[in-house]
């Protein structure tokens, strides 16, 4: 868009197409609004492309001056439909019924199967071997930082739990009515299934007075508890213990061990690679007290954490080798005369393995066959 006006369709095609090309999500869709005539350009060529892409398009033409046969023309290529309005006004109406409209190519209507990725607790003792068929869903891609705890025949997700801030969302891709879950509602485990995951995604009955930190050593993870009771004092006569899910679905108890008067730690050892979730469960009395979820991430090496430097050693190695410590660049070589303090030539060895090796290939050769 320049202060020159005019209108080039091409280009905004092109560079929509390289936004769109190879990207994964499961509906890629142009709208191409104008309110004139456009520059030439390689239209059919671009369409095509898109529709080798999975990318489909439609176009909205706005007021008598919009070039209307293009315009359907480039709709009718690229899968998509045409909008012609003479009152702007009306133009998010239009985009709100395009997308519901893309949108619709999305929803998969057919009998599947809910199938659980790994085990978690909340979804414990809810009977899957027995769960009827599910009438549809709609197909989506999970956010990268997500756990899909359902998936359905076809690998889709069906549900997905994201944490985001301090809360925790849910998606569950198909339905709770009687459209889609018309048998789900006549199952047993549609009840137990429902509460379990509210109470997931629920704000955890906390007191606010506990805390968690987390120290990592190589592979190892010492979790550390502080709490107080709702006096704000140090609660006496309580224990806990932590809920740990891996990134495999595995679920362990690990008993906190009393350090101090309001505080406990546990070691964890062979910390998996992923992301693993936990619950620290404090009791007294037999009684819950507090509970806190946390997260427990290893995703890479050690070597790469962005620690700071070890001055203290660096400062060591300049002492040791006579340098100096973070040099300006521009002086690191400028007026450097030291040379190395022990030098030995390398001549008489390198004239010994030549005169060696003449007197094998000469014995070699005249060695009687």
């Amino acid at each position: 868009i320049t202060e020159g006006g005019g209108t080039d369709i091409a280009v905004g095609m092109e560079e929509a197409l390289r936004q769109l090309s190879g990207n994964t999500a499961k509906i890629k869709h142009v709208i191409i609004l104008t309110d004139g005539v456009s520059n030439p350009g390689p239209f059919y060529e671009l369409t095509s492309e898109m529709v080798r892409e999975n990318i489909t398009a439609s176009t909205v033409g706005v007021g008598e001056g919009a070039d209307m046969d293009l315009l359907t023309q480039i709709a009718q290529w690229g899968n998509g439909r045409f909008y012609q309005t003479n009152d702007p006004s009306t133009i998010p109406q239009i985009f709100t019924k395009e997308t519901m409209t893309a949108s619709k190519s999305a929803i998969q209507e057919f009998p599947f199967l809910a199938k659980p990725v790994r085990a978690v607790d909340f979804l414990e003792g809810v009977p899957w071997d027995e769960a009827p068929f599910l009438l549809g869903y709609v197909r989506t891609k999970p956010k990268p930082t997500s756990e899909t705890w359902l998936i359905t025949e076809r690998g889709d997700p069906l549900l997905t739990t994201w944490r985001y801030g301090l809360g925790t969302t849910a998606a569950f891709t198909s339905d709770a009515r009687n459209r889609w879950a018309v048998e789900w509602l006549r199952w047993p485990g549609f009840g137990k299934f429902w509460s379990q995951l509210l109470r997931r995604v629920s704000r955890p009955a906390s007191l606010g007075l506990t805390e968690v930190e987390i120290t990592n050593t190589g592979d190892r993870a010492r979790i550390t508890v502080n709490a107080l009771d709702s006096e704000e004092m140090f609660p006496s006569d309580s224990s806990g213990t932590i809920k740990l899910s891996d990134p495999t679905g595995k679920v362990s108890t690990i008993p906190l061990q009393k350090i101090l008067p309001g505080r406990w730690f546990a070691e964890i050892p062979n910390v998996r690679r992923g992301i693993s979730s936990g619950q620290v469960l404090l009791e007294k009395q037999g009684e819950p007290m507090d509970t806190r979820f946390f997260t427990l991430s290893r995703g890479y090496s050690q070597e790469f954490l962005l620690d700071p430097p070890d001055d203290r050693f660096l400062e060591s190695l300049t002492i040791e080798t006579g340098g100096t410590l973070a040099p300006d660049p521009a002086t690191i070589f400028k007026n450097d005369t030291r040379t190395a303090p022990i030098e030995r030539e390398l001549w008489p060895w390198l004239l010994l393995i030549c005169v060696l090796g003449l007197v094998c290939d000469v014995g070699i050769r005249r060695w009687p066959d």
